[in-house]
């Protein structure tokens, strides 16, 4: 659905691009113009193994300033990772990054709060603001913003699609 809205050949940027799996691949095979970040210096050492013809650089993404815009931006498994108020002031600024009629993608929680998960043994932050939230925060600034909570066909992620930047 988020490529289905972006140009031929789409510039496309992730926030916490970690190790370049699954996101990288999926849009590289599928001809976008990618940039990756992450702050992990080893999840990028490995995305470079995997991908080394890609852009890929160490960032923080709740301090970066792109110097150019994209067709589309993407934060997959990583942007719920922020506290709400990390997350906040990055919805805010996200929509000016994204090329008039572009797309945001970003996999969010199910509803407000926050929870300590674990991966592979460990724990690991998680947060989200309510998927009301995520809306009216982005309405003003895409022509629809769309929340599928446990998307079956996301691998039950929440999923959340901005469309057509203004």
């Amino acid at each position: 659905r988020f490529l289905s809205v972006l140009p031929r050949a789409p510039a496309v940027l992730e926030l916490g691009c970690g190790a370049g799996e699954p996101m990288a691949r999926y849009m590289i095979e599928r001809g976008c113009r990618y940039t990756g970040i992450d702050y992990a210096s080893s999840m990028l050492a490995l995305a470079e193994a995997r991908f080394p013809t890609v852009t890929l650089r160490r960032a923080d993404m709740r301090t970066l300033v792109p110097e150019e815009t994209y067709d589309g931006v993407v934060s997959w498994d990583a942007f719920f990772h922020l506290d709400s108020a990390e997350q906040t002031a990055l919805l805010d600024r996200m929509p000016d990054w994204i090329a008039p009629g572009g797309a945001l993608l970003l996999t969010v929680g199910d509803r407000e709060g926050e929870v300590i998960g674990r991966v592979e043994g460990e724990p690991v932050y998680h947060a989200s603001l309510a998927p009301g939230a995520y809306r009216q925060r982005l309405g003003a600034r895409f022509e629809s913003v769309d929340i599928v909570l446990r998307d079956p066909n996301c691998g039950a992620h929440s999923v959340l699609l901005a469309r057509g930047r203004t």
